[in-house]
């Protein structure tokens, strides 16, 4: 996990934990996530980004990942409910991308359709 701060960009937080070196992101997941910190004054926590083939098969991720293709993120805010982020997301990404809601934060990406998951309470 690391913790991402948008003003001191560093290519790290959206590392592949293996360490093969895939550490890209595509341009409105990144745009997205600098929204989210703005607005909520904290610095969120990557708990995965991008994912070689390797690693998302070692950590049963989806065959079709968005996070081998650079375009996911798993993070969640201290201090701010995943609630209200999954509603913020839901407002800023109109008409397409993902998001999944789970106890620990939340799973975002950019696919080009509109899927959400997860129980919200």
């Amino acid at each position: 996990m690391y913790n991402y701060d948008p003003d001191n960009f560093d290519r790290s937080a959206f590392s592949c934990p293996c360490g093969c070196g895939f550490d890209t992101m595509d341009f409105r997941t990144k745009e997205i996530i600098d929204y989210l910190t703005r607005k909520y004054g904290v610095l969120p926590t990557i708990h995965s980004a991008c994912r070689c083939n390797e690693h998302n098969k070692r950590v049963g991720g989806s065959k079709h990942s968005f996070h081998k293709k650079a375009r996911a993120l798993d993070f969640h805010f201290d201090g701010i409910c995943n609630k209200r982020i999954y509603q913020d997301l839901d407002e800023e990404m109109k008409g397409y991308g993902g998001i999944g809601f789970y106890s620990w934060g939340i799973h975002m990406d950019t696919r080009k359709v509109i899927a959400r998951w997860g129980h919200i309470t």
